[in-house]
């Protein structure tokens, strides 16, 4: 990849949200610059899994002013007033998190379900283990095609209310311009926020689009269940396997999804003819419902799945900023697994 002159933290946040587009994020979750000043030189670059207390510490000692992690340190709106228990104790890890970053002068990248969507993550298992990738669970276009069925339907009723209260809203308008007409109309004053890195933003399509569906080589379930638990360094549980012969040589049909596994993603894959699904953890009644209808799963806890991205997001980040430290911060998992 060509070197990119990178030399804030704006100018970083923008090109990485120009690999893995915002718009690709779900509506629930804080992706981009959570933390810090975009103006701020760029000194080093610190990649986790986790955005924490302990690991924004690890980035200030390695000398880097960025973290970079998968998880964002909080989803939702922002913690602002701290707050404590009943013993005394904080409430909100997120805050911890955040005073920490402000107290060290740590910034934070966030790049969650923007990364999982992209090509880089969903091809990435299929890398590591040797299995071939197939395609998608969830193909792109056809996703699109959905969504614009439903935004169309949700606009057009918002535009049936709007119309219904049109009386309404011209009265206020007129109250509110009455009482205020010697004030400048502040409908057009929000600024408008310069592109710090001068790389147009990528717009997002791959909303929702989670999942590869991967060939076996002909490795039965207890094979490719060693086969992610060696490579993701992990214990991989299998779920359901009365479903599906470990004994079965013929190839398998699995999915891999990293981090929690939705139902409708496993519905989505199981009528793509996916009988096995690799993932990082899923729900009691979810996996049930699976099962039942015909698949086995394999889990390998959520953030083993993820922590291959640590490597791929450093292995991006070096490739572009050649004269800046960049080091991955890996520490003990925070959910562990005992065999």
């Amino acid at each position: 990849m060509e070197t990119i002159d990178i030399t804030t933290v704006g100018q970083l946040s923008a090109f990485l949200l120009n690999m893995f587009p915002a718009t690709d994020a779900e509506p629930w979750d804080n992706v981009g610059l959570l933390q810090g000043d975009a103006r701020a030189h760029l000194k080093g670059v610190a990649i986790a899994l986790n955005a924490t207390a302990k690991t924004i510490e690890e980035s200030a000692q390695e000398g880097c002013n960025v973290l970079v992690s998968h998880h964002p340190a909080f989803l939702g709106k922002r913690p602002t007033l701290p707050s404590r228990d009943a013993y005394g104790l904080d409430t909100s890890i997120a805050q911890a998190t955040l005073a920490k970053a402000r107290e060290l002068d740590v910034a934070i990248i966030a790049l969650h379900t923007n990364l999982d969507v992209s090509d880089e993550a969903i091809r990435l298992p299929g890398h590591l283990t040797g299995y071939d990738f197939i395609e998608r669970v969830i193909d792109p276009a056809q996703q699109e095609r959905c969504r614009f069925s439903k935004t169309f339907r949700h606009r057009s009723t918002a535009i049936k209310a709007f119309i219904k209260d049109i009386p309404g809203y011209l009265t206020r308008t007129l109250a509110r311009s009455s009482s205020s007409s010697s004030a400048p109309s502040n409908l057009l004053s929000a600024p408008i926020r310069g592109n710090l890195a001068n790389f147009p933003h990528a717009q997002g399509s791959l909303r929702g689009c989670y999942g590869g569906i991967f060939s076996s080589s002909g490795d039965s379930v207890a094979k490719i269940a060693e086969s992610f638990a060696d490579r993701f360094q992990c214990h991989a549980q299998i779920l359901g396997a009365g479903t599906l012969s470990l004994a079965r040589r013929n190839p398998v049909r699995m999915a891999f999804c990293s981090g929690s596994l939705d139902k409708n993603l496993g519905i989505a894959a199981l009528k793509r003819e996916v009988n096995l699904i690799v993932c990082g953890e899923v729900h009691y009644h979810t996996a049930l419902d699976l099962i039942l209808s015909g698949a086995t799963l394999i889990e390998l806890g959520h953030d083993a799945s993820e922590e291959p991205y640590v490597p791929l997001l450093r292995e991006l980040i070096s490739s572009v900023l050649t004269n800046h430290k960049i080091v991955s911060i890996k520490g003990k998992p925070l959910l562990m697994r005992v065999k």
